[in-house]
């Protein structure tokens, strides 16, 4: 069929039976999936409860008082040795000075602080100097937290994708009052 789009004389092309079917069968699997969703959060909160307090206690290393003394190290030491990882701050990636950010996980452990405070979970090309995909060699860890939810109740979620979906949890990071950053191996 001919058809005059935006004063442009152009080819449509009709969808099959098939194809509304199948678009029709997807729009109801995501419709299923909202509707559980939204009633599994509090499900998962009741059953998975693990609290702040119970999560410090879980913790098998005794971690540093001051956040500055140690506790980015702990998160280094999670990357396998050779890797390069980007440690800085928000702007830190995307120009040849940010190339500083990029170091091994040697490099990193040799130092007596860092920069700043963010460490990204994924492993980059050597003399990367920004963290876009195509820099990555490897996605080691998945980050999941929450600005919604309380620190006692993102420890269910910590706990529900540990124990039910699987995934490995490395680490809870504690961001000084704000959330709780649950580092699970990237599946």
């Amino acid at each position: 069929r001919n058809a005059i789009r935006d004063g442009v004389l152009g080819t449509q092309s009709a969808l099959s039976k098939a194809e509304i079917k199948a678009q029709q069968q997807q729009a109801a699997k995501r419709q299923l999936l909202e509707l559980r969703t939204s009633h599994a959060l509090p499900l998962i909160l009741k059953r998975y409860a693990w609290t702040y307090a119970e999560i410090q206690a879980a913790s098998p290393s005794e971690l540093p008082k001051n956040s500055n003394a140690g506790a980015w190290q702990e998160l280094i030491r999670l990357f396998p040795t050779g890797d390069t990882i980007w440690v800085g701050s928000t702007y830190d990636s995307g120009k040849e000075e940010h190339q500083r950010c990029f170091r091994t996980r040697e490099e990193w452990l040799e130092e007596t602080a860092i920069p700043a405070q963010f460490i990204c979970p994924s492993a980059f090309k050597n003399s990367s100097f920004s963290r876009s995909n195509e820099n990555v060699l490897h996605r080691r860890f998945l980050v999941v937290e929450s600005d919604v939810l309380s620190r006692d109740e993102v420890g269910a979620i910590f706990r529900w994708l540990r124990d039910e979906v699987g995934l490995e949890l490395k680490a809870v990071v504690d961001t000084a009052g704000k959330s709780l950053h649950g580092w699970f191996t990237f599946p």
